[in-house]
């Protein structure tokens, strides 16, 4: 692993991500102070498709499961246009007391 100032780096970058490509990690600085890590991608990408970590692999299936299971509310089957119409019949109705 080496350290490179972003003012060499500049320059040669076509150069220096070669380096990267071929295994090196390089660390650039400012002013002595690290400010970035480059290291070749590990599993190349492909455009517009992200690629987990298998930690968030694991958090999407648990995800999907819950999903696909649905979420305990405790309040039974409901029809959404029940629900609907129900709050339509509230809110036309006229008040008498």
């Amino acid at each position: 692993m080496g350290a490179v100032t972003t003012r060499e780096a500049g320059p040669d970058l076509a150069s220096l991500i070669e380096e990267v490509q071929g295994g090196r990690d390089v660390i650039l600085t400012r002013d002595g102070v690290p400010v970035a890590w480059v290291v070749k991608e590990a599993v190349p990408r492909t455009p517009g498709k992200r690629v987990l970590t298998p930690r968030q692999q694991v958090a999407l299936e648990r995800s999907m499961a819950i999903l696909e299971r649905g979420w305990p509310l405790g309040v039974g089957d409901f029809d959404r246009n029940e629900i609907h119409a129900e709050r339509l019949m509230r809110q036309h109705k006229p008040w008498r007391d």
